[in-house]
């Protein structure tokens, strides 16, 4: 029942870390792949190693999902090469290091394009090309624990990522009579560089010690004792949409390790 053979899924932010990890899982069901970033050269690799690990077809697309006209050409692309296309995952994502007193607009209006607006207008297109086409699907978004809740998160991420909760759930009662099950992942902090990391948040990473030391701080406050893997996200999202949870819709699951628990 965690087969995916005959079925095309895109997925967002797919040139590194948990994107790769989710395409590398839906590949492995048997799902044709189109991988969507900013780096077509680990797109292209990461495309030739799935085909050839295997068997399924998959196509790279470099784009920019900070242009608020990205969604159209996703979708576009996706169907053109897939007839059946019927799986989106939503997972690119910034996390900008702007505290509200000093974030420019520049700077809100990236992460509200890219954590947003482009995952809304691309389930739009894709839920448009499943009803004429009468087939069902899955719009699946990569969400993060701060969706529900607000302490220690930058004010851009967290709205974007609260108001992202609010559409998975809308989407899922006007989608859910077409047969569209819409949901959404809640991953606890991943510790590792990825390219979600904006270079002023890698940078404090790597440079400032009471960063660090929150970040070990957290990991002891987690009753699990550790941080979610990239791997972690990426098997609840193979479950997520497949039709093992074809009952489920509308929900947030959480992959956190108790962080919201505790914190």
């Amino acid at each position: 029942m965690l087969s995916l053979r005959g079925r095309a899924a895109i997925v967002t932010e797919a040139d590194g870390g948990m994107g790769t990890a989710i395409a590398q899982r839906l590949a492995e069901a048997g799902a044709d792949m189109l991988l969507c970033g900013l780096n077509l050269c680990t797109l292209e690799k990461n495309c030739e190693d799935l085909q050839h690990c295997f068997g399924i077809d998959a196509q790279p697309l470099a784009l920019d999902l900070s242009d608020p006209d990205a969604a159209y050409g996703l979708i576009r692309s996706a169907t053109k090469h897939f007839s059946h296309t019927d799986i989106l995952v939503n997972n690119a994502g910034i996390f900008p290091a702007n505290p509200t007193r000093g974030r420019l607009d520049t700077a809100w209006d990236r992460a509200v394009n890219i954590n947003l607006h482009t995952a809304y207008e691309a389930s739009r297109e894709l839920a448009k090309y499943l009803q004429a086409q009468g087939k069902p699907g899955v719009i699946l978004n990569i969400l993060s624990i701060a969706s529900v809740t607000s302490a220690g998160n930058p004010g851009d991420y967290l709205a974007t990522k609260h108001i992202l909760a609010s559409v998975t759930k809308n989407m899922a009662v006007e989608l859910g009579p077409l047969g569209i099950r819409c949901l959404a992942l809640a991953p606890a902090r991943i510790l590792k560089p990825a390219v979600s990391l904006t270079p002023d948040v890698a940078a404090m990473m790597a440079t400032n010690p009471y960063m660090r030391q929150a970040f070990e701080d957290y990991i002891a406050a987690t009753l699990l004792r550790k941080t979610a893997q990239d791997d972690e996200v990426a098997t609840i999202a193979l479950f997520a949409v497949s039709e093992m949870a074809r009952f489920i819709s509308g929900a947030i699951i959480p992959v956190d390790g108790t962080d919201y628990l505790v914190h």
